[in-house]
């Protein structure tokens, strides 16, 4: 990242940071479903793109979308 880019980050709207990396990163953290330990996987603007059973298989999903996995607690 670059300088200008760091700018950018600074003075961006809530907006504008919600969609950056959207394309990159995705979030990893753990939820109840019906009661159930799952990972959900979310976009970096907080969309929810997947529940599933385990840690390693949400990484997995992330990784073969070609995005960097980031956890959640």
């Amino acid at each position: 990242m670059n300088n200008q880019e760091v700018a950018h980050l600074k003075t961006c709207s809530a907006t504008e940071f919600a969609y950056w990396g959207i394309k990159d990163f995705a979030y990893i953290q753990p939820v109840l479903i019906d009661g159930q330990p799952a990972m959900a996987v979310h976009a970096a603007n907080g969309t929810e793109l997947a529940v599933l059973e385990t840690f390693a298989a949400a990484q997995v999903a992330v990784l073969q979308n070609d995005m960097e996995p980031l956890s959640v607690h």
